[in-house]
């Protein structure tokens, strides 16, 4: 699907967005995960045909600066998101988030509660990970991001055999010619971070809260898409959370983790029609 591509000064910074499909059209707002960009979820875009789609890179990742005074919260991240539906006259879209864009959907609707009818969660941090799960990507992103000396932590940071490592160990699927896209996208994006400081406050603020903090502010029919092999966001706490939601429906895909945008597109934006229609 066609994109194009704005820039809008919002706080203190200069937010990229593309919007895809008409403004005629029911608006959907698109939120990445950590260390993404609005890439990525191209691949559920492109089978959403007859919805206006909006998608923002969040500060300090992609073509986003980041702020230049705020910290990378996931409070300010739903901020400068409302702020940007706010200068478009959008009213009431559709929510959708990938990762840690579901908690910063989430915040949205906790700043905004009486704006948004729907909410779609793909692959949600519905709880907090144990610190035994966090520690690895937390001592990675603290020494890099803020005791070595900044060229040789930013390098580490965009490590290109890193990403790769890091790919393997999401990466489900047998299909050879996927797993080299999926590869490919990761080692293309996620070293496009604006620097390291960012890069820390986001992981930090990303790793401080989940879904289940946000219970009660989600009375809305709310898809949740999950991935029975997801080890980052695990099956179980994405059932227990989906459990407290008044209205929500939970769609599990088989043979898949954490990457569900890229290795099932086509069976989300199906489970999307399905909710929405």
């Amino acid at each position: 699907m066609k994109s194009t591509k704005y820039t809008v000064t919002l706080d203190d910074t200069n937010l990229h967005y593309w919007t895809y499909g008409s403004s005629k059209d029911t608006p959907l707002i698109v939120i990445h995960g950590f260390r993404g960009t609005h890439h990525g979820l191209e691949y559920i875009i492109e089978h959403l045909k007859g919805y206006y789609v909006i998608t923002p890179d969040l500060p300090g990742f992609g073509d986003t600066p980041a702020f230049k005074q705020k910290s990378h919260s996931i409070e300010n991240f739903a901020t400068v998101v409302n702020k940007l539906i706010d200068s478009l006259g959008v009213k009431r879209p559709i929510l959708l988030g990938h990762s840690m864009g579901t908690v910063v959907a989430a915040e949205m609707v906790k700043q905004r509660p009486d704006s948004f009818d729907q909410l779609i969660l793909v692959n949600s941090v519905a709880k907090k990970p144990p610190m035994l799960q966090l520690f690895p990507g937390y001592a990675y992103h603290r020494i890099a991001g803020k005791y070595l000396p900044e060229s040789l932590g930013t390098a580490i940071l965009k490590n290109k055999q890193l990403f790769l490592l890091g790919s393997t160990v999401m990466t489900k699927t047998k299909d050879k010619n996927l797993r080299k896209l999926i590869h490919w996208n990761h080692v293309t994006y996620m070293k496009r971070f604006a620097n390291r400081k960012s890069l820390l406050e986001s992981f930090e603020s990303a790793n401080s809260t989940a879904l289940d903090r946000y219970v009660d502010y989600l009375s809305m029919p709310t898809l949740m898409i999950v991935g029975k092999q997801d080890t980052i966001a695990p099956l179980a706490h994405q059932r227990e959370v989906a459990a407290k939601l008044p209205q929500a429906t939970l769609v599990e895909l088989d043979d898949v983790g954490h990457i569900i945008h890229y290795e099932k597109p086509h069976a989300v934006a199906h489970a999307i029609r399905n909710f929405l229609q």
